[in-house]
């Protein structure tokens, strides 16, 4: 909608106020089991994927998709949804399409060597990003952002993957201070660019 992709998972098990993002591990066909950061909507029952686009892409195929939500049936017992899905790759690349995301993306297969963090193994943030708040009337929100690391640390072809509210400005403001930012490497500098991952979170105080 208006340019800005996202996907969504509704009728999960409810969650509390506080909790803003809630993990869900995720099996596509023969794969290995992933775990997929999802956010917290105003509805504690749904939830936006931190990557739609590879989310998508990785639904074109169809067949089988087991979702497992940790805890979801109780303390200590998972929820497992077990679902046989129509292969529709014609439709989601309409939608990639519309929303100006690639058909086909390399970063995709990156995305596991990154951290909870958001950085690969030996590197670290040199200066920190620091988004000022937008000027919007959400008094919270969110952006996630992937990025390019160069060698000498700064950041290139910064991507908002997502962000909610969608019109909040949220990822702008990300976008912005991705320019001042900079990583750092333990050891040696990589002599090709490696792929990052984050997720600001803004609230109003």
């Amino acid at each position: 909608m208006d340019g800005a992709y996202s996907a969504l998972l509704f009728g999960l098990p409810e969650v509390t106020r506080r909790t803003k993002t809630r993990p869900i591990t995720i099996i596509f066909r023969d794969e290995e089991a992933k775990e997929w950061r999802w956010n917290v909507t105003t509805d504690r029952a749904g939830a936006v994927a931190d990557f739609p686009a590879p989310f998508a892409r990785e639904l074109r195929q169809g067949g089988r998709i087991q979702i497992i939500v940790p805890d979801g049936g109780g303390a200590g017992r998972n929820l497992r949804y077990d679902l046989e899905l129509p292969a529709s790759g014609s439709a989601i690349d309409e939608t990639l399409t519309a929303c100006g995301r690639p058909l086909v993306d390399p970063r995709d297969q990156e995305l596991d060597a990154i951290s909870e963090e958001g950085l690969q193994v030996g590197m670290r943030w040199a200066r920190q990003i620091r988004p000022r708040y937008p000027a919007t009337n959400y008094s919270e929100g969110f952006a996630v952002a992937t990025c390019v690391a160069q060698s000498d640390g700064r950041l290139r072809d910064c991507v908002i993957e997502t962000e909610h509210p969608a019109d909040g400005r949220f990822g702008e403001a990300v976008l912005k201070a991705a320019r001042d930012a900079t990583v750092a490497y333990d050891g040696d500098q990589p002599t090709a660019p490696r792929m990052m991952a984050f997720r600001v979170n803004f609230i109003m105080q």
